[in-house]
């Protein structure tokens, strides 16, 4: 999960944010 959240955090953190938050499989 870690090494999926870095690459997200390249750029598309909001996109991929919000879809994350959405199925609900947010690491925090």
């Amino acid at each position: 999960a870690k090494d999926a959240f870095a690459v997200v955090m390249t750029g598309e953190t909001a996109k991929y944010g919000n879809i994350i938050l959405k199925k609900g499989v947010t690491p925090c």
